[in-house]
């Protein structure tokens, strides 16, 4: 077992290894270090308390922290001790943020604050990780008491969050929506519309022009659908729908009619609120992540900008014209506006009377972003990077010139300015274009907490909004508290620097580069939760023991997880039709289907899964509800994209990532108890193993702990049923 550090460790000295072992790794100012080794880390070596410090290296005017991250996602507790006069100069590198976001997220790592020299819950750096952390005071008059909660807290159970903290939402809603829905219906909405809808009547003069042939998205800032649209507004009712057919799969938007309250008269329109982006609403109401209201916004600003730029891709010529965007504050429930018949009114009245509606679409679209770009800033662009990395610097400067060269209004932030010029600068600029490379996110001069403090309050408030250019990392390195509505990829885009100047004066762009596709992975995990997990979940083990009761088995030998669906998740994402399908020792079989309707966010849903039978080597019969977890075709799909930026190395990242996410959803402590471990997920890797080997494995115990086996159950409880 490796021993604790009593300090510093000598360069070359293998700190990480130690890591391993040890109960909690320690991160403090190396000015507090002398007292922190003669108070607290002695008393913590009194009650053999096993700890590791990170191997510090003085490097010009920072500090270098080797595998910092690693050591984070291999100790279960990390303690930061913050004191009155370091609490802003702790040695954090933007990758040690982001390791402890990703470990907090998937609930791998608790991380605890001790607060020395009497600073007070203002005193703490106000970003997400940190405020969401737990604490401990170190008061003097009762310091041992202190340090006693803190080995208490240090020995116990990893002290898991109540609630997730939050993160990057919006890119993986907008392409499970895109490519799960409006893909498939889009193309075929013309002719649904005009050849098979009967409130598209263009032969009757009266009605002649009351429906568009476009497809209208509900945004609402709550992020909330109401059950019945009726109920909320007098003046839209739904009449029914249009039938699309997508391959053999139905599809049906919703019809609705809206009244004009002036003259009465009655238009109609095909729209919906897109179930992927009532997540977010459902997410609140949930109580189980942190999304401060702040986040939501920022998170409904994302969906739009990210869905405006698939839809208007080169690549998507199809898509031209036919879904418009709208987004509309039903929060503000005193004015007209919060009602979506009066932006849909004003919608399919503006689609019936333009002959290229997508020019103005976009138009209107400019005008907003160039009306946000007119405030009081003192400038339009503070360019923000670290002068240590000669690239960020180089870079930094051409898009400088070029902007400057167009009139844009510019300063600048750099790493050796001194901290009140560069919060002055960055509170009195309207845009922050950050550089992001594999330097910057390792230096701990640069981005410092009272930095990456202020970055994330402004952008909040809305007074600001941070463009992350990245020059040699993925999106996926970009940290939650950089709150992003998106980004550009250098190394991909030669021409950023017009990119960057498009997205800050509000010029509607034609994207022909691939779309910023952000950590999807977060937002797919939640989708599938409150989308489908949430409301399928508490019915699978009811209809489940239905169906079995119609269904000729022998009881003696068969097994029955009942109450738990099983979502698998194949390393290469390659999804087959079924799990039948891709089983190719031919061992599982597909006994029947379990089908459950619902309305959800004001639209009748189908939730439907399978019940498979695998034949065991101990001669029993296993039957389980499974199936391959959608979300994982939805990382496939982006994958083999021409427009989607997801390549293979970050597909097997991502992927990963939708596992512990979705794991760590489904078991947090505000989770219902009704729904806390009924969902297993099954990660392989296809290439090396068969399913039916692996799902074997599962099924006959390993991960049983709990589960009834219903046969037993019903022999007891029915056994006349029998004969």
């Amino acid at each position: 077992m490796a021993e604790a550090n009593s300090g510093y460790p000598e360069s070359g000295d293998s700190w990480l290894e130690e890591a391993q072992d040890a109960e909690v790794l320690i991160i403090y100012d190396p000015d507090d270090k002398l007292r922190i080794e003669k108070y607290i880390l002695q008393y913590l070596k009194k009650k053999n308390i096993k700890y590791v410090i990170p191997d510090y290296h003085i490097i010009h005017d920072g500090i270098e922290i080797e595998s910092i991250t690693n050591a984070i996602y291999r100790c279960k507790k990390t303690l930061i001790i913050l004191s009155q006069s370091s609490s802003s100069k702790i040695p954090v590198s933007l990758e040690m943020i982001l390791a402890l976001e990703k470990s907090m997220k998937t609930n791998r790592m608790s991380l605890m604050l001790l607060m020395m020299d009497g600073i007070s819950e203002d005193d703490i750096p106000k970003i997400p990780v940190m405020l969401n952390a737990s604490r401990i005071k170190l008061v003097d008059n009762i310091h041992e008491r202190c340090l006693d909660e803190l080995v208490e807290k240090l020995r116990a159970d990893v002290d898991l969050t109540v609630a997730l903290p939050a993160g990057n939402f919006s890119s993986g809603m907008v392409w499970s929506h895109f490519l799960g829905y409006l893909k498939n219906i889009l193309p075929g909405l013309p002719t649904a519309i005009c050849d098979d809808c009967k409130w598209f009547n263009p032969d009757n003069v009266e009605e002649r022009g009351r429906m568009p042939v476009c497809f209208f998205m509900l945004l609402p800032a709550s992020g909330r659908a109401p059950t019945d649209i009726n109920h909320e507004d007098e003046n839209i009712r739904q009449v029914g729908h249009v039938q699309i057919l997508c391959g053999k799969r139905p599809f049906q938007p919703n019809v609705y009619e809206v009244t004009d309250p002036e003259d009465g008269s009655k238009y109609y329109c095909c729209a919906e609120y897109p179930g992927a982006f009532c997540c977010l609403g459902a997410i609140c109401d949930l109580g189980i992540c942190n999304m401060s209201p702040q986040q939501r916004h920022l998170e409904v600003e994302r969906f739009i900008y990210q869905m405006e730029g698939i839809l208007n891709h080169k690549e998507n010529p199809q898509f031209r014209g036919l879904a418009k965007l709208l987004p509309y504050n039903d929060e503000n429930k005193n004015s007209q506006t919060s009602l979506p018949s009066y932006h849909l009114l004003r919608a399919i009245k503006g689609e019936l009377h333009k002959a290229t509606p997508i020019v103005e679409r976009l138009l209107q679209t400019q005008i907003s972003r160039i009306n946000e770009l007119q405030t009081d800033f003192k400038f339009h662009v503070c360019l923000v990077y670290d002068t240590e990395t000669d690239s960020d610097k180089n870079l930094a400067e051409k898009l400088r010139r070029v902007l400057e060269e167009k009139g844009v209004r510019c300063c600048q932030a750099r790493s050796q300015d001194p901290p009140k010029e560069i919060e002055n600068r960055i509170r009195e600029s309207r845009w922050i274009p950050m550089f992001i490379s594999q330097s910057s996110l390792k230096s701990t001069h640069w981005l410092q907490l009272w930095l990456a403090e202020l970055l994330s309050l402004s952008a909040s408030e809305g007074q600001l909004r941070v463009l992350p250019l990245l020059v040699d990392v993925q999106s996926s390195d970009i940290p939650d508290f950089i709150r992003w509505v998106t980004y550009i990829d250098v190394q991909k885009e030669p021409n950023f620097c017009d990119r960057v100047l498009q997205i800050i004066t509000g010029e509607s762009i034609t994207l022909e580069s691939q779309v910023p596709v952000g950590n999807v992975a977060f937002g797919l995990a939640w989708s599938f939760e409150v989308n489908y997990l949430h409301h399928f979940l508490p019915e699978i083990e009811r209809l489940l023991n239905e169906k079995l009761k119609t269904l000729q088995v022998d009881f003696d030998n068969s097994v029955c997880l009942s109450g738990v669906l099983y979502e698998i998740i194949p390393k290469s994402c390659q999804c087959q039709s079924s799990l039948a399908a891709s089983d190719k020792d031919n061992i599982i079989k597909e006994v029947a289907s379990l089908k459950y309707k619902k309305l959800v966010h004001g639209t009748q849903r189908l939730f439907h899964s399978t019940i498979y039978l695998l034949k065991g080597d101990d001669d029993k019969d296993y039957y389980f509800v499974g199936e391959y977890a959608s979300p994982v075709k939805t990382l496939y799909n982006m994958n083999q994209s021409m427009i989607a930026g997801l390549n293979n190395e970050q597909l097997v990242k991502q992927v990963r990532e939708f596992k512990e996410l979705s794991e760590a959803i489904q078991n947090c402590q505000d989770a219902p108890e009704k729904r806390r471990n009924k969902c297993k997920f099954v990660y392989f890797d296809d290439t090396k193993r068969s399913l039916s080997s692996v799902l074997y494995e599962k099924l006959k115990g390993k991960e049983d702990k709990g589960i009834q086996n219903y046969w037993k159950q019903r022999k007891n409880a029915e056994p006349d049923q029998r004969k």
